[in-house]
């Protein structure tokens, strides 16, 4: 079924985006460093909480929720990320995987509401809002004022 593909993807890319934030949680430093070990704390626990509701809605398609990193790997978008401790660096490269993160929940959506899965459709659409709010919040803290 085309909508547990998407689904997979969406969770691997959710997965990958989830150990990247939570390594800039560990590694910023410079002088965002208070606002974004808080900031990259607060995204990486709802990344997180998100990947167990991505998994069950494979579930409920009646397919097995992919667990192990190979397979992580294999259905991902994401590619290599910044791993420095650049504060403005990392919050760039989470933007890149962000913006994947947030077409693999468009398409994903499409497909569920074409198969009348509205209550995948509805749940996918939370998650699109709470990655939407990350895209906007991380965006205006680069935002230079600089002409």
């Amino acid at each position: 079924m085309e909508l547990i593909n998407k689904l997979k993807t969406l969770q691997a890319d959710i997965v990958t985006a989830y150990f990247q934030v939570h390594g800039y949680h560990w590694n910023v430093e410079g002088m965002l460093f208070p606002e974004m070990h808080s900031k990259f704390l607060e995204i990486y626990e709802d990344v997180y909480s998100s990947i167990d509701d991505i998994s069950e809605m494979i579930r409920k398609l009646g397919d097995v929720a992919p667990f192990q990193l190979p397979e992580f790997v294999l259905n991902r978008r994401i590619g290599e990320v910044y791993s420095g401790t650049n504060a403005k660096d990392q919050i760039e490269s989470f933007l890149m995987s962000n913006d994947l993160v947030i077409e693999d929940i468009e398409v994903a959506h499409k497909v569920a509401e074409d198969a009348g899965e509205i209550g995948i459709a509805s749940d996918l659409e939370i998650r699109h809002s709470m990655h939407k709010k990350w895209k906007w919040q991380l965006t205006a803290t680069i935002k230079s004022n600089i002409a």
